[in-house]
């Protein structure tokens, strides 16, 4: 590295000296520049703000020629002066020393490290604006102003500026006008301030193309540059969301720079993706009609009710206990990214995070919500180094808050955290989350949370900006680089200790959470010879054996079958300190209908136990669902009649021919037999059936006596009477759009999207627009056979080529096996996965999930192995 000052150097300029026409030596004088000053701090500055002092040092002693009121005078050799922002006159000073001999300099403030992009290791942004756009006491932005300037917000506190870029090498890469604000909330108290960049306001295009964080380019619509004025806020923001990402997870992209500020040199900056409606809509392609973002707790898109009512809900759950609950919460709430952002907040011991501070939450095409991390700052906290934060963030009352209430936390009020606590609160009373939870966080302790992992981790970031440090620490921290230097020394024993902290506590708070039988799976499947029944406890303490009920509906009546008295393997096979797996055949089975099964155990303290986890067999209600419809046709398809009317989609998902005869359809959930499908109607396995919903029955057999209304209204099918006429699917939806459909973003997948390109009688995909036939994001598209025995293929496809990981995993959590993990090429792709784990051996009939990870997409499908 060239040309790079010393730790604590100045920049000492000698502009000019002049000897008079006196005989004597001329006085040397030295004219030095500070930084730009600047407030720090809520309250007005005494000062005026983005001024710089010169100081004029002699070598000997000497005296101002003519007074300036402007010009103080520190001692006999040293005099000040402060040049205000607006100055742009160079200064002439004449100073005469104890000879009468006369020294003239000419003074202007120059900075105290200039722009060089060669001086450093790290890319360098240099932001250029006129000086009143950031120092004017009315209008500036940067100062505090008349009127608290820099804490101003919305676009009026917007100004233009000019957005220079330089990568690593120093290469110049990007030169275009931007729109700048400040961004933050008790950053800007700091004098390094935190910037918006507005790619979309000013100038053409709206959006950069350019890989800031890696391989991808964007595009970028609004990028921010996050202050790193604290030691900690260089190191810990960019730890946590590392980490998050490296478990698989959505973050806001994060990379270390050096910032240069119409010239000068302004320290070491995140630049961060700003997590708004275009971050959403720009880089990640969602429709602006498909997702709901929240931010700290706000709404930044779309109604945030569905993620109120879930809090809601899940704070008054009936049975937390209960396997529905487990799966009404996996439905609605992404527990891969929910868990992983707990253990790392966790561990790393935080003073405000943990409900919706620093937190994004992402819900896209009806899917889950998802916890995305992004200014995790205020980690590693010294006095917070042994609260236990398992406790705490689980706490479900006022009193257990106050006790394990944290020396630093950012609110001591139990209600403002208590919607959020209450999540885990309630998950950690179900035997499913739990062991999912203390399995993941075992993989994780083993792994990228090992202590090792972490300093290491530490290490690489700390390593990354350390040449920066000194520059960094002069401008703001008045003694180079030994503050951030301290901070990294601190932190590294800091992760040894807390990570032993919160391995004991982990382990108490398991064993304190525990049932005295941890059901953590039951299965029920058909097989020739009867219902075979599967089940894993993880713990039992107090258990003689099982009892096995059945009934014909799934709300019972229940009746025993059998017990551990009449069924030696019923008998209590577990331990408190080992896992066991049992299997049950029913021989005895209805010859029609379904049978529901539940688990009882018997406890010497307890008598019989009710686990509230019942499955089913047989059930008599088709694989059928509505995938796709239309409520507004006006150009996109014609019936037999040649009109454009309204239409639904009925998908077969299952593995056999399906007949619909005598099953209904509806747009009236209250009236559940409007219209019946004619005798003889059939859909193949994996096919498709449009039925055309325009009031006109006379027209065909799959025209209904109904219409569908574009304003919105409820589609429901329903089976028949036979079978109880219950639900088999519905779909309410709200205003359609002419000529684009609803429907399943892929076949029988749970999200729901618009298609502008819709797929009447045919696979749901996710297109690139109207007329194309390429998936625009990584689809998993399906898994057939599904059940399968012995083997399966998934069929997944990747808009570019990226890396990719497939893997499968089993109903507790836990990775069985990966597939693919490397590079794959743009296209579509198979994989063949043959029942079988990592190290060869066949697993056991039951549930599995496949995970699909492409780029910055994870999608998660159900599949079935029976044997």
């Amino acid at each position: 590295m060239a040309g790079r000052p010393g730790p604590g150097a100045l920049l000492v300029l000698l502009l000019l000296a002049m000897q008079a026409a006196t005989a004597g030596a001329m006085a040397v004088i030295d004219v030095e520049y500070s930084h730009r000053q600047l407030g720090n701090g809520w309250a007005a500055p005494d000062f005026e703000e983005g001024r710089i002092l010169a100081t004029f040092q002699a070598d000997r002693p000497v005296s101002l020629l003519v007074p300036d009121s402007t010009i103080a005078r520190v001692d006999s050799t040293t005099f000040e002066r402060y040049f205000s922002w607006w100055e742009t006159d160079t200064l002439s000073v004449a100073f005469v020393d104890e000879e009468n001999d006369t020294t003239e300099v000419r003074a202007f403030p120059a900075p105290v490290f200039p722009l060089d992009p060669a001086n450093h290791d790290l890319p360098v942004v240099h932001i250029t604006t006129a000086p009143e756009h950031l120092w004017n006491p009315q209008t500036g932005i940067y100062v505090y102003g008349d009127h608290r300037n820099w804490n101003q917000r919305g676009p009026q506190w917007e100004r233009p500026a000019t957005f220079t870029y330089w990568d690593a090498q120093g290469n110049l890469e990007i030169s275009r006008p931007i729109g700048l604000r400040i961004h933050g909330g008790y950053s800007r108290s700091y004098p390094q301030k935190s910037f918006r960049l507005y790619f979309d306001h000013d100038g053409e295009p709206e959006t950069v193309e350019y890989p800031f964080f890696g391989e991808e380019a964007g595009p970028y619509a609004r990028l921010l540059l996050r202050s790193c004025y604290h030691p900690g806020k260089m190191l810990n923001d960019h730890w946590a969301c590392s980490l998050f990402a490296d478990m698989g997870h959505q973050i806001s992209d994060i990379r270390f720079l050096v910032a240069y500020l119409n010239d000068e040199y302004w320290g070491v900056y995140h630049l961060r993706e700003r997590l708004d409606d275009k971050w959403a809509e720009v880089t990640l392609g969602l429709d602006p009609d498909q997702y709901i973002l929240i931010k700290d707790g706000e709404a930044e898109h779309g109604d945030p009710a569905d993620w109120w009512d879930f809090l809601d809900w899940v704070n008054s759950p009936a049975d937390p206990a209960s396997h529905e609950f487990y799966v009404q919460v996996g439905a609605r709430l992404d527990l891969s990214s929910y868990i992983d952002w707990l253990l790392v907040n966790i561990f790393a011991a935080p003073s405000d995070n943990g409900y919706a501070h620093n937190l994004v939450l992402l819900k896209a095409a009806g899917g889950p919500w998802r916890f995305i991390m992004w200014d995790e700052d205020d980690l590693f906290v010294q006095d917070n180094r042994y609260s236990d934060y398992f406790r705490f963030f689980s706490a479900g009352s006022e009193e257990e808050f106050a006790t394990y209430l944290p020396p630093h936390f950012g609110t001591d009020d139990y209600a403002e955290v208590a919607p959020w606590f209450g999540i885990f609160h309630n998950l950690m009373q179900n035997a499913e989350f739990r062991t999912r939870f203390f399995n993941r966080y075992a993989e994780l302790a083993a792994d990228l949370m090992s202590t090792e992992s972490m300093r290491n981790r530490l290490d690489e970031i700390a390593a990354l900006q350390s040449p920066e440090a000194d520059w960094h620490g002069h401008r703001y921290w008045s003694g180079g680089g030994g503050p951030y230097t301290a901070y990294v020394h601190r932190v590294w024993p800091w992760i040894f200790f807390r990570n032993n902290t919160v391995t004991a506590q982990a382990a108490d708070f398991r064993q304190d959470s525990l049932a005295e039988v941890e059901l953590s799976r039951f299965e029920a499947t058909a097989e020739a010879d009867g219902h075979r029944l599967t089940w894993r406890t993880e713990v039992e303490t107090d258990c003689d054996g099982f009892a096995v009920y059945r009934a014909e509906a799934p709300e019972g009546p229940f009746t025993l079958l059998a017990d551990h008295t009449t069924a030696p393997e019923l008998v209590g096979a577990g331990s408190p300190a080992e896992p066991a797996e049992y299997a049950f055949l029913v021989t005895t089975v209805p010859s029609q209908g379904a049978s529901y099964y539940r688990l009882h155990h018997l406890s010497a303290v307890h008598g019989e136990v009710t686990h509230n986890w019942v499955e089913g067999v047989g059930e008599t209600v088709p694989a059928l669902c509505i995938n796709e419809f239309m409520a507004r046709n006006d150009s996109t398809i014609a019936d037999e009649t040649g009109a454009y009317e309204d239409w639904v989609e009925i998908h077969n998902e299952g593995g056999a021919a399906l007949d619909l005869g005598g099953m209904f359809l509806t747009d009236d959930a209250a009236e559940p037999t409007r219209w019946a499908f004619p005798a003889g109607t059939s859909i193949p396995a994996g096919g498709h059936l449009l039925v055309w919903c325009d009031k006109d029955p006379q027209d065909g057999p799959l025209h209904t006596n109904f219409k569908l209304s574009g304003s919105g209204e409820t589609i429901a099918l329903f089976d028949r009477l036979e079978n109880g006429n219950g639900l088999v699917d519905a779909r309410e939806f709200g205003p359609q759009t002419t000529d684009v459909s609803e429907g399943r973003r892929c076949d029988g997948c749970p999200e729901w999207r618009f298609f502008s390109a819709p797929t009447p009688g045919s696979p749901n995909r996710e297109l690139s627009g109207a007329g194309g036939g390429v998936p625009a994001r990584p689809v998993l598209e399906s898994i057939a056979p599904n059940p399968f025995n012995p083997q399966t293929t998934i069929k997944f496809h990747t808009p570019a080529g990226q890396q990719v990981q497939l893997a499968v995993y089993d109903a507790a959590g836990r990775r069985v096996t990966v597939l693919m993990d490397g590079w794959a090429p743009a296209g579509w792709h198979e994989v063949v996965w043959e029942g079988r784990d990592a190290h060869g051996g066949a697993v056991a009939s039951g549930v599995y999930q496949v995970r699909l990870e492409s780029g910055a997409t994870v999608i998660w499908r159900k599949l079935t192995l029976l044997k």
